[in-house]
């Protein structure tokens, strides 16, 4: 039977290496070649064969084995002999068969990095990674030792330079790609409530919050130009004051959409001319404000200028007139807005007599 379990051992220190083959003359002249030309595999090995010679070293057949049993009788022997320890034998690796368990050098981790930079992939071998991904799930156990792996990590500031490096500005054909993709895209109730619990509980380090106050820096002048470019044609809406295109208007404009804000609101208290209800205007009279909420309210007024004094109503009164004569004259809100450079509820409430109500126009001078 040429299948079987062998050992190498050191006949000075009685160190054993212990390996399996389905033919065992072929990997003893492989292992003698590969340790005579100082290129073997095993470190340990290659270096006590440098150290002490070839003279100094066996090689025999513990135990002929089917192929089919060679990892299950290879595993006995290796925890027999116990020769992962480095002061009783050369294995590496604790499991037979498998690299599981063993931990390169860093003299070896540098050799390595050294020979993998610049390697590139071909688009085939891209291919297949692709492919062998495509439809594998990480289990929920796998998640959650990825998720504890990454909590509390901290990155060197040579590390992220190396990642803003890598990430290459989008290509425009790739931003096509994905708004093309992005277009009528609906989001499931599920997944929004997965996202939703994500976020629950959440907080900012005290860093992350500092970085965010900070300044983005000065916009370049590219953004610039395309903001330019979006803003021009633009007009400005009638009731909010807002910027929108003339599609927009028109959108909102239309008899059907006319009809269907009409249907929202009814019932709705919060819009313009809704009155209040008599029942309603009884509940409020009879309301009964405790104290802890009065002084909540006392506290969260204090230092505040509310108010005709506040910075954006106003306060001269000749203004007050100037806004409602224009008005009168035919301006628009939103005309006025732009005029005055002023809130438009502001603007509202003064032609509207909202405030400023005991300013009697024709009597002021």
């Amino acid at each position: 039977m040429n299948s079987g379990i062998y050992v190498i051992e050191n006949s000075i220190n009685n160190k054993k290496y212990i390996g399996s083959a389905i033919n065992i003359k072929k990997r003893w002249n492989k292992h003698i070649y590969a340790l005579n030309k100082n290129s073997h595999d095993n470190s340990y090995l290659q270096n006590a064969w440098c150290k002490y010679g070839k003279i100094n070293f066996t090689f025999n057949i513990l135990e002929e084995v089917e192929p089919d049993k060679l990892i299950e009788r290879e595993q006995y022997y290796i925890n027999l002999y116990d020769v992962c320890k480095r002061n009783v034998g050369y294995n590496l690796a604790p499991t037979a068969g498998s690299v599981l368990g063993y931990r390169h050098t860093k003299e070896t981790k540098l050799k390595m990095s050294i020979k993998g930079k610049g390697r590139k992939h071909t688009e085939e071998s891209k291919k297949k990674m692709s492919e062998s991904q495509k439809g594998r799930k990480h289990t929920e156990e796998s998640k959650k030792k990825m998720s504890a792996w990454q909590i509390g990590r901290k990155y060197s500031e040579k590390a992220k330079l190396n990642m803003r490096k890598s990430h290459k500005p989008m290509s425009e054909e790739t931003r096509k790609k994905l708004n093309k993709y992005r277009k009528g895209l609906i989001i499931s109730e599920k997944t929004r409530k997965k996202m939703s619990e994500s976020q629950k509980g959440r907080k900012h380090t005290e860093e992350t919050k500092e970085k965010m106050r900070k300044p983005h820096g000065p916009m370049s002048e590219t953004t610039k130009k395309k903001i330019s470019d979006w803003r021009k044609g633009l007009i400005p809406s009638e009731k909010t004051g807002k910027m929108i295109t003339k599609k927009i208007k028109n959108t909102l404009l239309s008899k059907e959409n006319k009809i269907k804000i009409k249907k929202i609101n009814i019932g709705n208290k919060y819009r313009l001319g809704y009155k209040t209800t008599e029942k309603t205007k009884e509940k409020l009279r009879n309301r009964i404000v405790s104290e802890e909420t009065r002084k909540k309210l006392s506290l969260s007024c204090k230092g505040k200028n509310n108010g005709e004094k506040n910075g954006m109503s106003i306060t001269n009164k000749n203004e007050v007139i100037a806004i409602r004569n224009d008005y009168d004259n035919g301006m628009t809100l939103s005309q006025l807005q732009t005029k005055y450079n002023k809130n438009y509820m502001f603007i509202y409430k003064i032609v509207k007599r909202l405030s400023w109500a005991w300013l009697n126009d024709s009597s002021f001078s």
